[in-house]
C-alpha cells in the first residue's frame, strides 16, 4: 500500500480548516457598500443576461460565478460570498506548488499562513476581487515555479489560465505583473553582485538554452491566457459580430482600464496611500510582517542555510522584494484608502513568513533536544508574541458592527472600513417581500419599475434620479455615481427582495404615489434621510418607521415599511 504523503496530507487538512473557518457566520455582517455595487449589478446582470465589463464594477468573474450561483441558490449575504470564501479556504492548497522550493515544515507553515493570516481571512469573507486576485496570482507563480523545477510545461498551460484568471477578476491583476518583475530584476541583480559573476560565455549559452526549451510553452501559455480572458470579458447578451467581439473582449478593457487605473490616478495623494498602507500592514498585519522578516532576514544572512542551487534564497528573496514593491503598486492603484489593499502584499510576504514560522519552530525543537532552557524560553517567547495577536486579529474576522466585545472606535480601526454599515439590513429583505405580497410578480433582480407603479420610493435630492434605469449597470455619470452611492447598499437588499424602485426630490414628490390623488396601490416601502423623516410621515398612513445606520457613523437612512 502506498504511504500517505504527510505534508499533502497536512496541507489539505490546513485547507479544509481554512474553508470552516471561512463558512462560520458568513453572513452575519452586512454588506459593505463596495460589495453591495458587486452584488446588486450581479442581481441586474442575471435578470437582464447582459454584461459588459466597466472598471468601476471591477472585473467579470465574479459576476459571472454569482450569476451561476444565483441561478441555483438564493441570493444572500452569504451566497454571495461564498464563491470567495471557497477561493479563500483553497488557497492554502496553493503550498504545495513551492515544495521543491520550501523544506516540508516551510510548506506546512505557508499553508498554516495562506490559510489563517488575519487578513486574507477578512477578506475571505468579503465580496470583492482583491482575495481572488491575489489567489491567481499567487497560483501563477506557484505553476511557473513547478513548470520550471519540474521540467515540466503543462504547469506553465496552467499557469496561463491562471494568470488569466487573475486580470478576469479584476484588472489590478496588472500591479502584480510590475510588481513582481520589479522584484525579479533586483533579485537577480543581488545575486549576480554577491556572486560577483561575469556574464561570460558559458552562462549566455546556459540562457540561451533555457529560452530555446521554454519558448513554445511560453506561447502556448499566452495563448491560454487570451483564451481565458476572452471567456471572461466578452460581452454578454451583445450582437456584436466576431471582430467587434475580440475587440470588446481583449482591447476595450485594458483601454478602458488603463483610463481608470493610470489617467485616472492623477493628483492621487501617494505618500498618503503609502502611509496608510504601512501603518495597516503593521497594525493588521503584525504577526504576518513580523514572521516574514525573520524568515527574509535569516535566508539573507545565511541563518537559514540554503539549497544547493539557490532556487529557494532566491524565491524568498524575490517574495520579500515582491512584497515591498506591492505596498507601492497596489497603494498608488487603489482608488480609497482601505485595508484590501494589503491583502496584494500579505499573500507573497506569507512565503518568508511561512520561512521564519518554521525556523522558529525548528530552533524551539533544537533547543529541546539540547536542553537549553534559555534558548527554548526565547524562541517560545517569540512563538507567543505572533500566536496572540495572530488569534485576535483572526477573532476580529468575525466581529460585526455593535459586538460587545468591541467597542465602534476599535471596530473602525481593526479592518472595518468606513462603508461598513453598523446595523444589520438582512431582516430587511424578509420586510420587504412581506409588505409587497403579491403586488410584484418579479423577485429578485426585478427590474426597472414600470411608470406609476414602484414598490419602493426615495425621497430626497441626493436619492433622486430621472430615470431608474440608469443604475442598471454601469457606467454611470458623475451625477448618477454620486446618487447612487448615497443609496448603497440598500439597492442590493431591495433588489433581492424583488422591489421595483422610483424616487423623488422630495416629500412633496410622494403625492403621485400615495394620498387621494394615486391612482394605483401605495409604495410596500419608503426610503428617506433623517432631515425628511417628519415630512414624509405625515403623507404615510399606516406604514411602519424604522432607521438604519447604513455606515459606520453619520449615515442614516429611515425607513417607511407599509403595514
Amino acid at each position: 500500500m502506498r504511504r500517505i504523503d504527510r505534508v499533502v496530507a497536512a496541507v489539505a487538512a490546513v485547507a479544509v480548516a481554512g474553508m470552516l473557518a471561512r463558512f462560520v457566520r458568513l453572513g452575519a455582517r452586512p454588506f459593505h457598500w463596495e460589495e453591495a455595487r458587486v452584488g446588486y449589478w450581479t442581481l441586474r446582470y442575471a435578470d437582464t443576461g447582459s454584461y459588459a465589463y466597466r472598471p468601476v464594477g471591477g472585473g467579470p468573474l465574479l459576476y459571472h460565478l454569482n450569476e451561476t450561483l444565483f441561478a441555483v441558490l438564493p441570493a444572500t449575504d452569504a451566497s454571495a460570498r461564498a464563491a470567495v470564501a471557497l477561493l479563500g479556504g483553497g488557497l492554502a492548497l496553493a503550498a504545495l506548488l513551492f515544495r521543491s522550493r520550501l523544506r516540508d515544515d516551510e510548506t506546512v507553515a505557508l499553508a498554516l499562513v495562506l490559510g489563517f493570516a488575519p487578513l486574507l481571512l477578512y477578506y475571505s469573507r468579503f465580496l470583492r476581487g482583491d482575495l481572488p486576485v491575489a489567489t491567481f496570482a499567487l497560483i501563477t507563480v506557484g505553476l511557473t515555479v513547478r513548470a520550471v523545477d519540474a521540467d515540466d510545461a503543462r504547469f506553465l498551460y496552467a499557469a496561463g489560465v491562471a494568470a488569466g484568471l487573475a486580470v478576469a477578476t479584476s484588472m489590478q491583476a496588472l500591479g502584480y505583473l510590475a510588481a513582481f518583475a520589479a522584484a525579479f530584476v533586483f533579485a537577480v541583480d543581488h545575486r549576480r553582485v554577491r556572486d560577483a559573476e561575469a556574464l561570460s560565455e558559458r552562462r549566455v549559452a546556459a540562457v540561451r538554452s533555457f529560452a530555446d526549451r521554454w519558448l513554445g510553452p511560453v506561447a502556448g501559455s499566452a495563448l491560454a491566457f487570451a483564451a481565458t480572458l476572452f471567456v471572461a470579458y466578452v460581452p454578454r447578451g451583445s450582437d456584436l459580430g466576431p471582430f467587434a467581439l475580440f475587440e470588446a473582449a481583449l482591447v476595450d478593457p485594458f483601454d478602458a482600464a488603463t483610463g481608470v487605473y493610470v489617467a485616472g490616478r492623477e493628483g492621487t495623494q501617494f505618500l498618503d496611500a503609502v502611509t496608510f498602507a504601512t501603518e495597516s500592514l503593521t497594525l493588521q498585519g503584525f504577526p504576518v510582517l513580523v514572521a516574514a522578516a525573520i524568515g527574509f532576514f535569516a535566508q539573507r544572512y545565511g541563518i537559514r542555510a540554503d539549497d544547493g542551487d539557490g532556487r529557494s534564497g532566491f524565491l524568498i528573496r524575490w517574495a520579500g522584494l515582491a512584497a515591498g514593491f506591492g505596498v507601492l503598486v497596489f497603494s498608488l492603484g487603489n482608488e480609497v484608502l482601505a485595508s484590501w489593499v494589503l491583502v496584494h502584499v500579505t499573500v507573497v510576504l506569507s512565503i518568508p513568513a511561512a520561512v521564519g514560522i518554521a525556523l522558529l519552530f525548528r530552533s524551539a525543537r533544537n533547543a529541546l533536544a539540547a536542553d537549553d532552557a534559555a534558548r527554548l524560553a526565547a524562541v517560545l517567547l517569540v512563538l507567543l508574541a505572533l500566536a496572540v495577536p495572530t488569534a485576535a486579529l483572526a477573532a476580529d474576522a468575525y466581529a460585526t458592527p455593535g459586538d460587545p466585545a468591541l467597542d465602534d472606535e476599535e471596530y473602525h480601526d481593526r479592518f472595518a472600513h468606513f462603508a461598513q454599515p453598523a446595523d444589520d439590513l438582512e431582516p430587511l429583505v424578509g420586510d420587504i417581500a412581506d409588505a409587497i405580497g403579491g403586488t410584484n410578480d418579479g423577485g429578485p433582480g426585478a427590474g426597472s419599475p414600470e411608470v406609476g407603479s414602484p414598490d419602493a420610493v426615495y425621497v430626497g435630492d441626493q436619492f433622486a434620479v430621472a430615470d431608474e434605469r440608469a443604475f442598471d449597470a454601469p457606467p454611470l455619470s458623475q451625477e448618477e455615481a454620486a446618487t447612487f452611492g448615497e443609496r448603497l447598499p440598500l439597492p442590493w437588499y431591495l433588489e433581492r427582495a424583488g422591489a421595483q424602485s422610483e424616487s423623488v426630490a422630495s416629500p412633496d414628490g410622494l403625492a403621485q404615489y400615495v394620498g387621494d390623488d394615486a391612482d394605483d396601490d401605495p409604495p410596500a416601502v419608503v426610503l428617506t434621510t433623517p432631515e425628511h423623516r417628519n415630512a414624509v410621515a405625515e403623507r404615510l398612513d399606516g406604514y411602519q418607521e424604522r432607521s438604519y445606520r447604513t455606515a459606520l457613523e453619520d449615515r442614516e437612512v429611515v425607513v417607511f415599511l407599509r403595514g
